[in-house]
């Protein structure tokens, strides 16, 4: 018999789909930044009544993967750095359904390899912090943050920042809206 895990740990599953990732983003790092995300969030945020009792699936792949999965359920046709698959609409809604032994599965999320490592050199960030960034970004979509309308932009890049702060990676933003005049 296998015991369940505490309530307050969240379940990650991770699957490895390309062997470059290596140790980039090891589950006991991602475990402390779920964590770091969730102290981050709003009091009222429905993550929060979930209490750590949720789980989330994290496939590491690379452009050719996560290209046909952004061609099939987005019909976009090229490499992306990071997907987002929520589960639900409404985490605490959908969440009171469950049975009080079954983690609420909050989505999935796809991480490419070749976007981030190039991005990171063009950005010149190095490829901890920026895939660091992108699970981050990756888990805010699944939790229900978006940056299609300028306001939620604004506020889903502030609780990035806030997040990346607290764990010492410096604003991702930072320099990426600066325009130069020459």
């Amino acid at each position: 018999m296998t015991a369940m895990p505490a309530k307050n740990t969240p379940q990650i599953d991770i699957t490895i789909e390309d062997d470059r990732w290596g140790e980039i983003l090891p589950e006991q790092k991602i475990h402390a930044l779920i964590g770091t995300i969730c102290e981050s969030l709003p009091d009222d945020h429905d993550l929060q009544g979930l209490d750590g009792h949720f789980e989330v699936s994290i496939t590491l792949c690379n452009d050719p993967f996560i290209q046909d999965i952004n061609k099939e359920w987005r019909g976009k046709d090229k490499p992306t750095n990071v997907l987002s698959f929520p589960q639900f609409d409404d985490i605490a809604e959908e969440a009171a359904f469950l049975p009080e032994e079954v983690a609420a599965p909050l989505g999935d999320i796809f991480i490419a390899y070749d976007t981030v490592k190039r991005e990171s050199v063009e950005q010149d960030k190095t490829m901890h912090d920026h895939s660091m960034h992108m699970f981050v970004h990756g888990f805010l979509h699944l939790i229900g943050y978006d940056h299609i309308e300028d306001d939620e932009a604004e506020e889903m890049e502030a609780l990035e920042i806030k997040i990346l702060q607290r764990i010492n990676i410096a604003n991702p933003y930072e320099n990426m809206y600066i325009e130069t005049i020459n």
